[in-house]
């Protein structure tokens, strides 16, 4: 018998689609084209638009992000906003969504693979026009571009980033932190309960006022001296020594091979980075028995304000204060240091211990807050961390990072600088120590280590140890800052 046609079959087919089954259909494209299984689903169900889905510019310069999941496979039907995949910046761990609907055709980038900005992440065959939502991701990347000053927005433009249980666009939390608005009271119109600009721009209209935010207490810390929660605490539960006798221990068969992914890699660009900057050390030890007796007295009236007080609050806001009589110190430096630009807000990070790993947030325009202020920011950036809703707004923009490697145990270090920033500290234990007073007398101090390290390239010993002598005044006689603040 002669050899059909399968040319002429599969143009009749596909022009009188309605008239064949998906089996015949898929058997004619088989013999005809050599197609690959996976595209049959899509070509089964309709022929439609197959769009590259690329990784869109998150600024920062930040060019490449790190696939650690992907949450849909080739064949996969995804609705507009389903979670595609999960990636880990050098800011931060995001999950990106779909703007289409349809079905995905190929992934581009492996599991473990580091996609590039502007190139392909996979291939959705779309189904029908473009949705309401996908002119919403537009509008909201027209907005951002268009209007006003530059804006730094989460994460990315086209893609939209789900931030805890609100599904909306960068442009609408812009537009909702500008007002005051708590977007989980907002009415939402859009699929799948997605918040867009108008309902924003409605809820106002509609006299919706700013709430003020519940802030989660800290966690106390679980130490047998006074501790300053709120750096390297993790925020699931209190961060204690763990003795070796106590320590959970296993038995290895044989070796283990481990990649180093996530978090992990990211630390290795960091430390990396770090290690090619020359780092001035120095370290003092600053007496805290008046930060102890101050805070034991303000700590309930904290209390009766609905904020957990700690001794951090105080110690980032006596450092911000130095920081204004040694503005050098909160720089950040160009990668060939040929020249360095002194920031007029204070963004000091703190390291937060997550179930991801170590992250380092900062408490934004420090200089302008009180310690309350601090106090409430930590509070907040603590409970973001514990429910994985850190962003690149909270982790990018530090100026000058305080580590406690005190809640540890620890005393002294050399803490490594967090590059472009020029300076770093590391916060020791209080401990309790004999110390003689100006008259000679022995007295009980109790006293905290703080190990300051610097970019050498431009800082010298004399502005660190200067800098340090008067962040120490500020904690050594706290009544000072209220003298000196403003």
């Amino acid at each position: 018998a002669p050899r059909p046609d399968h040319r002429k079959n599969r143009k009749m087919l596909v022009g009188r689609r309605a008239y064949t089954t998906k089996g015949r259909l898929a058997r004619v494209l088989r013999a005809a084209r050599g197609l690959h299984p996976r595209f049959l689903h899509a070509a089964g169900k309709r022929f439609g638009q197959i769009k590259d889905f690329n990784l869109a510019d998150i600024g920062e310069g930040i060019a490449e992000v790190e696939v650690l999941e992907w949450t849909v496979s080739e064949g996969t039907r995804v609705e507009e906003f389903d979670e595609l995949l999960k990636v880990q910046s050098d800011k931060a761990a995001t999950e990106i969504t779909s703007p289409y609907e349809g079905t995905v055709v190929e992934l581009m980038v492996k599991e473990g693979d580091m996609a590039k900005v502007g190139l392909p992440l996979c291939r959705i065959e779309i189904e029908g026009e473009e949705t309401e939502g996908m002119k919403e991701v537009k509008e909201s990347k027209a907005t951002l571009t268009s209007s006003g000053p530059a804006v730094k927005v989460d994460e990315g433009n086209e893609q939209d980033f789900t931030e805890g249980k609100v599904l909306t666009s960068p442009a609408v939390r812009r537009i909702a932190k500008e007002h005051g608005i708590n977007l989980r009271r907002v009415p939402s119109s859009g699929p799948k309960g997605r918040i867009l600009k108008s309902d924003v721009i409605q809820y106002i209209q509609d006299g919706g006022l700013p709430e003020a935010e519940s802030i989660p207490e800290e966690r106390p810390a679980n130490t047998s001296t006074p501790a300053l929660s709120g750096t390297s605490v993790r925020v699931s539960g209190p961060q204690t020594a763990v003795p070796s006798s106590q320590a959970e221990t296993f038995k290895m068969e044989r070796d283990q091979v481990v990649a180093v992914r996530g978090l992990d890699r990211i630390m290795v660009q960091t430390m990396t980075a770090a290690h090619s900057v020359p780092t001035l050390l120095y370290s003092d030890e600053f007496p805290v028995n008046d930060l102890i007796k101050i805070r034991k007295t303000l700590k309930p009236i904290a209390e009766d304000m609905g904020v957990k007080l700690t001794y951090l609050p105080f110690v980032i806001k006596a450092a911000s204060m130095a920081l204004k009589q040694y503005p050098k110190l909160n720089s950040h430096v160009n990668s060939d240091c040929s020249e360095y630009t002194m920031k007029s807000t204070h963004n000091i990070g703190v390291a937060v211990q997550t179930d991801s790993g170590l992250l380092v947030p900062n408490v934004k325009n420090v200089q302008d807050k009180s310690i309350l202020d601090i106090a409430r920011n930590l509070a907040e950036l603590q409970s973001l961390g514990h429910s994985g809703d850190l962003t690149k707004h909270h982790l990018s923009g530090g100026t000058f990072t305080i580590s406690n490697i005190g809640s540890l145990g620890g005393t002294v270090c050399k803490p490594l600088i967090v590059v472009p920033e020029v300076a770093i500290a590391a916060l020791g234990k209080f401990q309790e120590l004999p110390r003689f007073d100006d008259e000679g007398q022995l007295y009980k101090a109790t006293v905290m280590n703080v190990s300051l390290s610097a970019d050498h390239r431009i800082i010298d010993g004399a502005t660190v140890a200067r800098f340090s002598n008067l962040w120490r005044s500020y904690l050594e006689c706290p009544d000072k800052m209220l003298l000196n603040s403003h």
